[in-house]
């Protein structure tokens, strides 16, 4: 699904005369300079550090791109919105960021609320956000839009991300919680879950307004497994999309795995078809893999399984959430994790 740029919501004005719109050509500079006031240089997203590759994200249909601005006209929030990768019914908001000098004036949820208008009009079946959560304010800025806890990606992107005045040092790798929105409550068809992801999931789905069939499991199916695989160069994330598990998983996602850590990949996210009989058994030898079950996206025709690969030690200790059913959800992560990956 690409983004259809003569749809717009209509722009809008906040506080102070701050106006909020999509961007345009001559404020992708002022994108640029409000990255280096927030992040320096070490946002993982470099593109947006260059305004033509930026413009050309956007002119190309990758994504949609939202400014705020001062009276002046200096860009003072920007954000994202595109399709999550290998599933083009799920709208992806990123890169909300704020100069320092402004927040603390709600300008991240404005921008975050004009990104779900133009995304539920764009016809998105949901809508997730990804939020860095070494980031009080980032984690309550989808507080009150609908939005819930429903993944949390475990040192997800690099330890020298720096956001200026909240987050300078940060301890230990980033991690990344994904909180999701349907636009209407759903009742999937049978859903084949992994016995002990049960309870953990079956909360996950209330709060996002899903019911669903339990289904009962097979084993691997005669055909061979088949997987997509994707990989960033600018956050070092490599992503398997399964869309079929047969008779040789482990061995398709081993090769994988090898192409991806061959590339230079530091955190490795698997998607299982939750509507694939299949899946139970797939889940169970990912994790013998050393995938870790890391929470659910709502496709359009039913659950998305996520789970992690990571080699990097992360401490939950370290990472302090006010939700309780996001701190849940990284109590039961951690559980799963190996002794010798929870602590440093």
């Amino acid at each position: 699904m690409t983004m259809d740029h003569d749809f717009h919501v209509s722009a809008g004005a906040i506080g102070d005369n701050t106006h909020i719109h999509p961007l345009e050509a001559d404020e992708a500079q002022g994108v640029s300079q409000l990255m280096h006031e927030a992040y320096r240089d070490t946002y993982p997203e470099k593109f947006l550090y260059s305004p033509s590759d930026l413009l050309n994200k956007t002119e190309n249909g990758e994504l949609f791109s939202a400014v705020a601005t001062d009276p002046e006209g200096r860009v003072i929030g920007h954000g994202t919105l595109r399709a999550y990768p290998g599933f083009p019914e799920i709208g992806l908001l990123g890169s909300l960021v704020v100069t320092p000098a402004c927040r603390n004036r709600h300008l991240g949820r404005a921008l975050a609320r004009y990104l779900t208008a133009y995304g539920e009009k764009r016809g998105f079946f949901a809508l997730t956000a990804g939020v860095f959560l070494s980031s009080p304010p980032s984690r309550k800025t989808f507080g009150g839009l609908g939005y819930t806890p429903s993944a949390i990606i475990l040192g997800a992107y690099p330890q020298e991300i720096s956001l200026v005045g909240i987050a300078e040092r940060l301890s230990q790798r980033e991690s990344l919680g994904f909180c999701t929105k349907l636009r209407s409550s759903v009742q999937y068809g049978p859903q084949y879950l992994p016995e002990r992801y049960r309870e953990m999931v079956d909360e996950l789905c209330r709060g996002l307004g899903i019911r669903y069939i339990p289904g009962a499991e097979e084993d691997s199916g005669p055909g061979p497994t088949i997987l997509e695989e994707g990989f960033s160069d600018e956050s070092r994330v490599g992503r398997i999309l399964v869309r079929g598990s047969g008779y040789n998983f482990r061995q398709a996602v081993a090769q994988t795995l090898w192409n991806l850590r061959a590339r230079g990949a530091q955190s490795i996210w698997m998607h299982l078809d939750a509507g694939d009989p299949r899946t139970p058994a797939a889940a169970m030898a990912a994790e013998d893999s050393g995938f870790v079950f890391s929470g659910i996206l709502p496709g359009k025709k039913g659950l998305i399984l996520l789970h992690e690969f990571s080699r990097e030690k992360i401490s939950c200790d370290q990472i302090h959430l006010s939700d309780p059913a996001g701190s849940r959800l990284l109590a039961y992560i951690g559980s799963q994790r190996k002794p010798d990956l929870q602590k440093r």
